[in-house]
């Protein structure tokens, strides 16, 4: 895929097929896909974040899955759209887990709190500038 390829991040929809970015059908489950972002090209879905928000001041994010050869940055945009997200409805911090000890290091690194066997990162949102701080 070309790097330079236009992406739109966008909130999902019903027409959207997410299957192949689930590895399988995703039939039989509903999702708010008002707290799903799709980063969109000219030849589809490149990926996708899910995010948790139950009305705290924090925002659980779980799947962030991009397609195998996806426009370079498409997670770091996708990331982007959970910080905007964040911004606009007040919250505070973000919780994730990550089975990666150099995710659980980098984030460590730039503030974030990590606890657990698992590595669950607590980031706080004004520790964050967006892509283009």
């Amino acid at each position: 895929m070309n790097d330079t390829a236009t992406l739109i991040i966008r909130t999902a929809t019903d027409e959207d097929d997410l299957g192949a970015l689930w590895g399988g059908d995703p039939a039989g489950h509903t999702f708010n896909r008002d707290q799903i972002f799709v980063a969109e090209s000219a030849r589809g879905i490149e990926g996708m974040v899910i995010i948790w928000d139950a009305g705290h001041s924090l925002v659980y994010v779980d799947s962030l899955v991009v397609v195998q050869d996806a426009p370079a940055r498409t997670g770091l945009q996708l990331g982007d759209a959970v910080y905007r997200y964040c911004l606009e409805h007040g919250k505070t911090a973000v919780l994730f887990t990550s089975p990666s000890v150099e995710i659980a290091y980098m984030s460590k690194k730039r503030g974030a709190v990590v606890a657990g066997p698992f590595f669950r990162i607590r980031c706080n949102i004004s520790d964050f500038h967006g892509l283009n701080a």
